[in-house]
């Protein structure tokens, strides 16, 4: 985990879980250019993304 968000390395897992909006507790919110990454790097490796990008205060 960075500023950015999500750090990949080149050890696949078999899903993702991640919060992009607002990772708890950092409050980190992940950029489009590192969710284009765990895109590519999940197609690549035939993972699923979970995506859980609930509303603060909604």
């Amino acid at each position: 985990m960075d500023e950015e968000g999500i750090v990949l390395n080149e050890r696949p897992c078999d899903y993702y879980y991640v919060t992009p909006g607002h990772q708890v507790p950092t409050g980190v919110t992940m950029s489009s250019a590192r969710r284009r990454q765990l895109l590519e790097h999940a197609a690549r490796h035939d993972a699923v993304i979970i995506e859980d990008d609930y509303g603060l205060g909604e």
